[in-house]
């Protein structure tokens, strides 16, 4: 299984690395130059149509090439000497929690490597999407500690749990910021656009806008209820792992929609556990460059996995 997981071709990671992390809906990238000290040499995000990519799964290779290959000509002089990274959508090529996936890892390996490397990337490995946060925002030297990590993206969030150094089992539902915006349009009759704004701007702020609050309660609550399902499925069997704390000790928030006001507290009231957001340089702090970083407070959540891919390199 590992193989078909991680693609690696050695020799070509020696040349810097651009991490891309795609998802159904957009596709970001970072590449990170390291020369004694980190920066962050390029970032951003581009936008991939409806019905290219559904659940992780590429439905038209030939529309995600082409879009591949727009983003190559855009940036030419960021991919030149340079081996990209991708990741592997979590829904599709972990085990989880409640099913295996419909498709098999082979054929997604497969799907992914041959799209972008038909946009003439030269793709140096593919890795799941947990293994590039965990990289990012797990604190190393902490190994017996375990904890859950949230990655909320706009169509989906992924539940990973980690301990012992290691990923114990991963959990994905279909919710995100657009099922939170879509609430907000129902709730208020506004369109996504509008919705989209007060999300951003009012969070879960009761006092502010107790409508907002309650349109997005019922989507927070099921949010909720799969970590309680998520949390209970490690405690009944922990007990067959060795050297891991039986009990969670924190909950860590990534993602675009980690940013959300209000989240943490709600989570951490529902489940009586600390919740914060996590820090993706947390590991190489001591590396940065003085200028470091700059990406906007608001939107570093939202490249963890990206950060983390590029990561592979500095480990």
């Amino acid at each position: 299984m590992k193989k078909f997981i991680a693609h690696k071709i050695s020799n070509l990671l020696r040349l810097p690395v651009v991490g891309l992390d795609i998802s159904d809906r957009t596709f970001k990238y970072l590449k990170l130059a390291f020369d004694g000290k980190i920066e962050v040499e390029a970032f951003g995000e581009n936008d991939i149509p409806e019905n290219i990519i559904e659940g992780g799964e590429i439905k038209d290779e030939s529309k995600l090439t082409e879009i591949f290959k727009k983003w190559k000509k855009n940036n030419a002089q960021i991919l030149r000497s340079s081996v990209v990274v991708a990741s592997l959508p979590e829904e599709k090529s972990f085990l989880r929690l409640i099913q295996l996936p419909k498709v098999k890892s082979r054929s997604i390996v497969e799907s992914y490597t041959n799209t972008i490397q038909a946009a003439g990337l030269t793709l140096a490995a593919l890795e799941l999407e947990s293994q590039a946060i965990i990289r990012a925002v797990v604190q190393a030297g902490t190994p017996k500690s375990a904890k859950i990590i949230i990655d909320l993206g706009k169509t989906r969030t992924s539940f990973i749990t980690f301990a012992g150094s290691a990923i114990i089992f991963t959990s994905t539902i279909k919710l995100g910021g657009n099922t939170f915006e879509e609430n907000i349009m129902r709730a208020l009759a506004v369109d996504r656009e509008k919705a989209k704004e007060i999300k951003e701007k009012m969070g879960l702020n009761r006092s502010t806008n107790k409508d907002v609050f309650t349109a997005l309660t019922p989507a927070l609550s099921v949010l909720v209820d799969e970590l309680k399902r998520v949390i209970a499925y490690y405690q009944e069997h922990v007990e067959h792992l060795h050297g891991v704390d039986q009990t969670i000790d924190e909950i860590l928030l990534v993602g675009g929609d980690a940013n959300l006001f209000g989240i943490d507290t709600f989570v951490a009231s529902a489940l009586k556990i600390p919740v914060r957001q996590a820090d993706p340089f947390i590991n190489i702090k001591k590396l940065f460059d003085a200028s470091f970083p700059p990406i906007p407070k608001t939107e570093l959540l939202a490249f963890a996995t990206t950060i983390g891919l590029s990561l592979r390199e500095i480990e």
